[in-house]
């Protein structure tokens, strides 16, 4: 595959995935996202295959942990959900819709309810630690399906040999950028102490946890802590309503429920922490094979990454004052203007 091409589509995925930030969210869904990338994504897959677009999946998910500060458990989340997905369907899907027993909106509404489904079960698992969250699986496949008939329908502008030249635009002719060195040691010790969280249940061991990661990761491990508030009501209610015991409060609040809650928001806090100090130390240079086509583009679309975040948001909005004009082509065309007009800063 031209490393061009490849680069160009990791930028437009990663530009759409900034799109969203546009859209009002609605408070404790923090999974109702229309998932913008996958009009890049689905297409790739359908016209190039399945390990093409896994590796576009795993590269836009590392630029948004390298350089859009997202903890190492969103990365590994989302990746591990995408990547299940994709091996999962990908090859079926590219298949019925070559023989046109399945529309791109079909194909889009089974990966988006799948990918749906297995992130669900992954966030019940690590973050949430009860089972109670699968109530949401109803809401969620509703979702699934108008996002998925969304994405589908602004994506047909693209596959079929049609609108990767208009992709391959995006990128420089040249790389001049180089990944992250990072520390191999420190993201090792960051890595396990992440990992052991999921295994330790004693609180003050997890305090213990919670104290180090603050004081290695600083502010931006303090961040990464902030944004896990959305999960936050999901604990309480699960652990607090659903967990029997001795009652200390009330007709349902057990003194087990409260000691469950208190355990997993400190093994929550404690896995992000420690994932947005991976994301900053992880030695992505050493990691990446820079003989691979997908990673000479990956490293391609880093010389337009200091400039993407404000290139997207204002061809997002041009885009949507201009009335849509030429369906998702028509922003991929104002994002390159933009990435063009503002120039390709060296990292």
């Amino acid at each position: 595959m031209d490393a061009r091409l490849f680069a160009g589509s990791l930028l437009a995925a990663s530009g759409l995935q900034l799109v969203e930030l546009l859209l009002p969210r609605i408070p404790l869904l923090p999974w109702l996202r229309p998932g913008f990338s996958w009009i890049v994504i689905l297409p790739f897959l359908l016209d190039f295959g399945v390990r093409p677009a896994l590796a576009l999946l795993l590269c836009r998910n590392l630029l948004s942990m390298v350089y859009g500060g997202q903890p190492a458990s969103t990365f590994l989340i989302s990746s591990a959900s995408g990547a299940v997905a994709i091996l999962l369907s990908g090859h079926l899907l590219g298949w019925l819709e070559s023989r046109r027993w399945l529309g791109r909106a079909g194909a889009s509404v089974a990966l988006a309810s799948l990918f749906n489904v297995l992130q669900l079960s992954l966030v019940a698992w690590i973050l949430v630690g009860s089972q109670g969250y699968f109530s949401q699986l109803g809401p969620l496949l509703l979702w699934s399906a108008f996002s998925g008939l969304l994405v589908g329908w602004l994506s047909l502008s693209l596959g079929g040999g049609k609108g990767w030249d208009v992709l391959a635009s995006l990128a420089p002719t040249e790389n001049t950028s180089r990944l992250p060195a990072g520390n191999l040691l420190a993201s090792l010790c960051a890595a396990a102490l992440m990992v052991s969280s999921l295994v330790v249940s004693d609180v003050r061991i997890l305090g213990g946890l919670l104290i180090v990661s603050l004081a290695w990761g600083r502010r931006g491990a303090l961040l990464a802590l902030a944004r896990t508030w959305p999960f936050l009501p999901y604990l309480a209610w699960f652990h607090l309503r659903d967990t029997p015991g001795d009652l200390v409060w009330g007709s349902w609040t057990t003194r087990q429920g409260v000691e469950q809650l208190g355990v997993q928001v400190l093994r929550l806090w404690v896995f992000t922490s420690f994932g947005r100090i991976l994301a900053k130390c992880a030695p992505w240079g050493r990691l990446v094979d820079a003989e691979s086509s997908w990673s000479r583009g990956f490293a391609l679309s880093l010389q337009r990454m200091p400039r993407l975040f404000s290139a997207s948001l204002g061809a997002g909005r041009h885009w949507w004052k201009a009335g849509r004009p030429d369906g998702i082509e028509g922003f991929l065309v104002v994002l390159g203007r933009n990435l063009s007009d503002t120039g390709s800063s060296s990292l």
